[in-house]
């Protein structure tokens, strides 16, 4: 089933030619529009009166180019349009050059350059034998100077020129100048005690004295109850021994010990104990007499008694034959150990097995405290006598006196002092030698 067309006018219900539909919807021509744009004169054109989309112009045809750009657009080559901008390579003046293969330009187109060179040389010949150009300097050690090279003939002398510099000479001294001896520089200056203002009158006074009189007027002598000079005594103080402030020589001692008709007793090395076994002694040959202190030696080992040896072959054996006869004694009461004993191994020279005539060891016990006195003459037997008070096992205060002869006429080289049982725990035993 088919309906009318529009063509036929059917549907035309108003307006235009063919009813209510625009004319244009009916004829398709453009002028039928309504409301056209305004066009230009180029739409009334032919496509073919336009240029195509890609096309060329010449360079007559750059209307703002001046004449000079035209040439260079128009140059057959690069070379043509470096010879318009004159940018011409070489060496002359305006030519522009050229960097060779390392990125350098040629030293020929280089202004000269003067780098200084310094030279050490200890003469003139070697300075005028010296490769040097214009600028280099050459310290002359002989002379203490130095020089610049004006030309580039560093054989010619006269082109050496001397640097100068500030003088550093002093121009006078007290009105000296010139080389100024230290006599004349003495005599200019003049200068007296008087002109020292901040030295006192006894510091002038000491300084116009010879040495000798200078150490009279400073020393203080020393005295027992001042510190000092000491100055050494004469052989006639020596020999007097009544200067207090002058000392002696240790020769002027030696003699003085040699002239004394007793003689005296020095000290030998002293038994420092520290829970030592023994107390040896070596028994110097030709001394007329020992002594043997004790200072609070003290046991390790409570309630024992005191012991003692000798040698006659230099401590290899401790084996000489001793008898003994001991007292103990406390508030004039003698104890019973008063017995005489000899034996080879150690006799006993003080205490015995009761705490009350025993060594003690406790803390507030003090130790033995004695001396003992050696002598033996020449072929004969020795014997010690040894004094002193300890305190026992209780606690108590005890003195003892013990004579002891040693069985043997052999020369006794060795004493030892030890306990009946443990170590000498502490205290000091010295030895004392006569000297005849």
């Amino acid at each position: 089933m088919t309906g009318p067309s529009l063509a036929s006018g059917a549907y035309r219900t108003g307006g235009g030619a063919g009813g209510d539909l625009a004319a244009v919807a009916y004829s398709g021509s453009y002028n039928d529009l309504e409301n056209l744009p305004a066009l230009g004169s180029a739409a009334a054109e032919d496509a073919s009166a336009f240029a195509a989309a890609e096309h060329t112009h010449p360079a007559e045809q750059i209307s703002d180019a001046s004449a000079n750009g035209r040439a260079l657009l128009t140059a057959a080559d690069y070379a043509a349009m470096r010879l318009l901008l004159e940018l011409v390579k070489g060496t002359s003046a305006g030519n522009i050059p050229v960097l060779d293969g390392s990125g350098k330009l040629d030293t020929s187109i280089l202004p000269a350059l003067a780098i200084t060179e310094t030279f050490v040389v200890n003469n003139q010949s070697a300075m005028l034998a010296l490769t040097a150009q214009t600028g280099d300097v050459a310290i002359r050690t002989d002379l203490n100077k130095s020089f610049i090279l004006s030309s580039n003939s560093p054989g010619t002398l006269a082109d050496w020129k001397e640097l100068l510099t500030p003088t550093d000479a002093v121009l006078s001294v007290a009105g000296l100048t010139g080389a100024i001896s230290a006599a004349a520089l003495k005599t200019a200056l003049s200068i007296a005690v008087a002109d020292i203002t901040d030295m006192s009158a006894n510091g002038r006074s000491l300084v116009a004295m010879t040495y000798a009189n200078m150490f009279g007027a400073i020393k203080q002598t020393a005295t027992t109850s001042a510190t000092g000079v000491v100055e050494l005594a004469t052989d006639t103080e020596a020999g007097a021994g009544t200067s207090t402030s002058h000392v002696m020589t240790v020769k002027q001692v030696a003699d003085k010990i040699a002239a004394s008709p007793g003689g005296v007793f020095v000290a030998g090395t002293p038994a420092v104990l520290s829970n030592n076994a023994t107390a040896d002694f070596t028994v110097p040959a030709g001394k007329a007499q020992h002594r043997y202190q004790f200072a609070g030696v003290v046991p390790a080992t409570d309630q024992v008694n005191l012991i003692i040896q000798a040698s006659t072959d230099n401590g290899a054996n401790y084996n000489v034959s001793i008898s003994t006869r001991g007292y103990n004694y406390n508030a004039a009461t003698i104890f019973a150990n008063a017995a005489s004993t000899t034996t080879t191994t150690g006799a006993v020279v003080l205490g015995d097995s009761s705490a009350g005539t025993s060594v003690g060891s406790d803390t507030d016990e003090c130790g033995v405290y004695a001396e003992a006195i050696f002598s033996q003459p020449s072929g004969k037997r020795a014997m010690m006598f040894i004094t002193g008070s300890y305190q026992n096992a209780n606690g108590a205060d005890n003195g003892f006196v013990c004579p002891v002869l040693f069985h043997t006429t052999s020369q006794i080289t060795n004493i030892r002092f030890r306990y009946s049982s443990g170590n000498l725990e502490s205290g000091t035993i010295i030895p004392l030698y006569l000297e005849a």
